[in-house]
């Protein structure tokens, strides 16, 4: 009894640790969504939210700023790093009540702490499909939602398989902004070995994109020098490798070539692949997958594929190769023996007719001799 239940509790533990659940839901624009997790050690993280007017409800006397606040932007501010919150469009969206009625639909993740980094100066090392590890999570600051550290830099470094990149795209943004300065004065920096890539402090709608030129990519978040806390969310962003990773080179084979789009594998000397019975093989990328199946067959010996190839073609044939040698040994020493025997057949048939023939003559002639003699005889006694 204890044993199945701890066997319950280790699949259940299982099942909650490390996971990233996708949930949809939709509602009109005055009814009350509520995002929800079903786990309380997850958080929310807004992916999506599109609102669809009705247009035959919309009426066009009425301003429609669409959007003054975009219903992602405002959901974040209420749901993004909570377990759960609800939202009513009309009355949590600025400006949403002026765009007539319709449906909102939104998209989020439920994330578990498990697939969260949430402190700063981190180095991230992504797995490939082959191997166990992360591939993909989300990253926030300290104090995130309810605020964010200033005073000292939070860098993370998000490091892919090799001739894989980085992606990432932020889902919040919300720091600091002084109106004295035309610029940011905090800032989100995502650079690659140095070079920046973009510099932001602005929330993006769809959310901002960007993929690493080289297999590592940085994030940072610069604050104001000027306070500890600051009363603003700070950054959420997801992370995830692009690309196809490098399949493990096949037993007695070796990488020969590999860039973003191919793969050259080859066989050592005296080896080949067993589907193709060559030595090398390219393989291309297809977006995120290979064109062929991964991991690579072993290689294998080429003396081997040789007997392997008559084991396997010998039980198909054998009994049509000895069908074919014993007809042609019955062609060859049957068919000419019954030639022969039917000539001597013959020969004896024809020497048999010969010898009645000659049977039936001699006795035939003797008689009609005998017969003129016996004639001859009586008529010289009558006389």
């Amino acid at each position: 009894m204890w044993f199945k239940i701890g066997l319950l509790l280790i699949l259940v533990t299982e099942e909650v640790r490390g996971y990233i659940e996708y949930v949809e839901t939709s509602g009109c624009e005055s009814c009350v969504l509520r995002l929800t997790c079903r786990h309380l050690n997850s958080i929310i993280s807004v992916l999506e939210a599109n609102f669809e007017v009705i247009e035959s409800y919309i009426n066009e006397t009425l301003p429609t700023p669409f959007p003054p606040m975009h219903p992602r932007i405002a959901l974040n501010q209420r749901c993004s790093g909570v377990n759960h919150c609800s939202f009513i469009l009309t009355k949590d969206c600025p400006g949403a009540d002026k765009w007539g009625l319709g449906n909102l639909t939104v998209n989020y993740a439920c994330i578990s702490e498990d697939r969260l980094t949430k402190y700063c100066n981190k180095e991230i090392l992504l797995a490939s499909p082959e191997t166990f590890g992360i591939s993909r999570g989300f990253i926030h600051n300290p104090g995130y939602p309810r605020f964010y550290l200033g005073k000292q830099k939070c860098r993370w470094t998000i490091h892919a398989p090799p001739l894989q990149r980085v992606k990432v795209t932020i889902y919040d943004i919300s720091l600091v902004a002084d109106p004295n300065l035309s610029k940011c004065s905090d800032i989100v920096e995502v650079s690659d070995r140095g070079q920046i890539l973009y510099s932001t402090c602005e929330q993006h709608e769809p959310p901002l994109e960007i993929t690493s030129l080289d297999d590592t990519l940085d994030v940072t978040l610069i604050p104001s020098p000027k306070e500890n806390l600051l009363p603003r969310r700070g950054i959420m962003f997801y992370y995830t490798a692009v690309g196809c990773s490098t399949p493990i080179a096949p037993k007695d084979g070796y990488l020969v070539y590999r860039n973003d789009t191919v793969a050259e594998y080859s066989c050592c000397v005296g080896y080949a692949f067993p589907d193709t019975r060559i030595r090398s093989r390219i393989i291309k990328c297809l977006g995120y997958r290979w064109n062929t199946t991964v991991p690579l067959p072993d290689c294998k010996c080429n003396a081997t594929l040789s007997i392997n190839e008559t084991i396997t073609t010998s039980p198909n044939n054998t009994n049509k190769v000895g069908i074919m040698t014993v007809s042609n040994d019955i062609e060859e020493i049957v068919i000419p023996s019954i030639v022969i025997v039917a000539l001597f057949l013959i020969n004896a048939v024809v020497l048999f007719v010969i010898y009645r023939y000659k049977k039936r003559k001699l006795p035939e002639f003797t008689e009609e001799e005998l017969g003129t003699l016996s004639t001859n005889q009586t008529k010289t006694l009558q006389i």
